[in-house]
């Protein structure tokens, strides 16, 4: 399973915006200099030009997210019973040079952030944090994320940390045990959150979704900005990229166990 890990990981790491274009470029660079074949190169620097491009332009890799991260309509407090805000894990750093926000990634902020709000609007519910631990850092994840929330004034008894975690699908696994049954507040990046949703459905968790960190947002006006090349549509084209790959590999793995 390790090994399938890595190799999920490894072509999700490859199968993006900058290495796709920088691929297309050695092999324009290849074909012409060393096989002096133009033509081909040519095609080689066409293709590159033309990706970066398409993954540059702002309106191309919003239209293509936009509707996954509407997926889910945002949550607006109903006044119901919630035994568990479980929060998904993202990233963070353990620079000592570093204010404790700042050590802490945006996608992991949102996430706290809102799991914080929502304690207090459910005073009975627990707060669950998953995650992983990276080598040779000091604390896990999501024991910083605990950290974090008890600054920002959370009882730590409300927190219970379940680390070690690699992906979504092990987080859905390691919470089975304590939510099963109940009701419970799925918190994680709104890009994300239709795989985690299916990941948690497929393992007899039912979960209400509550989704943050959007990447999209549209004004009443169509700005000019949207059609400008700019490095964060390069970054919201990653995005789209993985999220897909995320959910086909997902939707294979259940028709191979079917």
């Amino acid at each position: 399973m390790d090994t399938l890990f890595f190799f999920k990981k490894l072509i999700g790491s490859f199968v993006s915006p900058v290495p796709i274009v920088v691929f297309l470029l050695f092999c324009g660079l290849y074909f012409h200099f060393v096989k002096q074949r133009y033509l081909l190169s040519g095609r080689f620097f066409g293709s590159a030009l033309f990706l970066l491009l398409l993954f540059s332009i702002p309106i191309i890799p919003g239209s293509l997210l936009r509707p996954l991260e509407l997926e889910y309509p945002a949550f607006n407090d109903p006044p119901i019973h919630v035994d568990n805000i479980m929060v998904l894990g993202c990233w963070n750093n353990e620079d000592e040079k570093l204010p404790e926000v700042s050590r802490i990634a945006p996608c992991s902020l949102y996430r706290v952030v809102e799991a914080f709000r929502l304690s207090r609007v459910y005073p009975d519910a627990k707060v669950i944090l998953s995650g992983h631990k990276v080598p040779g850092f000091e604390a896990s994840h999501p024991d910083y994320s605990a950290d974090f929330l008890v600054s920002l004034g959370l009882d730590r008894k409300r927190i219970e940390v379940l680390a070690g975690s690699k992906d979504t699908e092990s987080e859905a696994d390691l919470v089975k045990p304590v939510s099963v049954g109940k009701s419970n507040l799925l918190i994680t990046s709104a890009d994300h959150m239709k795989r985690a949703v299916n990941i948690f459905d497929s393992v007899g968790i039912q979960v209400i979704p509550v989704p943050v960190g959007h990447l999209t947002s549209r004004g009443k006006t169509l700005s000019y900005h949207v059609f400008t090349p700019d490095a964060t549509a390069l970054a919201l084209s990653e995005t789209v990229i993985y999220e897909f790959l995320g959910n086909l590999w997902f939707t294979v793995k259940q028709l191979v166990r079917e």
